[in-house]
């Protein structure tokens, strides 16, 4: 492979890696500014506020509320690695495998992408599936290999996840993400954990995936304004 195509290639590999995080940072983003009123559990886990939490779960507060964006409070106590919020959602019935409406990221996804380590292993001894994907195709493990986060890596495949998953579009594993964000510890804990060096990614064209991008990111804008807007009915 000549040094021009190589760089070709890396450089379309950080793209697909940038389009999948960038999702679920714009999915937090919208939710910070789009909270709904009738989610009062999920704005307290958004607050860490576990006093208005335990009152509102003993008064009976459903814990699968979401805001507009399906954004749970088990998604906030994921994000924040708030593990005691946590535990008081899931045994208060909180869905472990709950998908937000924008990108259909479970609270895994969002834990792993934080390298919350241990609140990856607290919603998998929940029941929370290793293997969830987003609408863009990557599991809870491509996020955790992203974040680099060695301990998230391990809980996630012990509990099931392929460490050698592809996301559909571009066929970029864990290792991949992991190599795209140079996390050493996640390269050397995916390798392991038994990751397949030797498995390659598509040939990207750039000129064509800068267009892909621009359409991606007008459409990602055009659902949030929607969001924001009320104009999307919420389930």
């Amino acid at each position: 492979m000549t040094t021009e195509r190589r760089e070709h290639e890396e450089r379309g590999m950080r793209r697909r890696h940038l389009g999948a995080t960038t999702a679920l940072l714009c999915l937090v983003t919208l939710a910070l500014v789009s909270a709904a009123e009738d989610a009062p559990l999920a704005d307290a886990a958004r607050r860490q506020d576990r006093t208005a939490a335990v009152t509102l779960l003993r008064g009976g507060a459903d814990a699968n509320a979401a805001h507009g964006d399906g954004m749970t409070g088990l998604h906030w106590a994921a994000h924040h690695g708030d593990v005691d919020i946590a535990m008081l959602l899931i045994e208060g019935g909180a869905n472990p495998d709950a998908a937000t409406r924008l990108g259909r990221h479970t609270p895994l996804h969002v834990a792993s992408r934080s390298g919350h380590a241990e609140i990856v292993r607290a919603l998998l001894e929940a029941g929370a599936d290793a293997t969830a994907v987003t609408d863009a195709g990557a599991t809870p493990l491509h996020f955790a290999a992203d974040a680099g986060s060695a301990d998230a890596i391990g809980a996630l495949v012990d509990a099931g996840a392929l460490v050698n998953a592809r996301e559909p579009v571009w066929g970029q594993t864990p290792l991949m993400f992991a190599a795209a964000a140079a996390r050493t510890d996640g390269l050397a804990a995916l390798l392991a954990h038994g990751a397949d060096l030797t498995i390659t990614g598509s040939v990207v064209d750039i000129a064509v995936r800068d267009d892909a991008d621009r359409a991606e990111s007008r459409a990602r804008r055009e659902r949030m304004t929607a969001l924001r807007e009320g104009r999307v009915p919420v389930e």
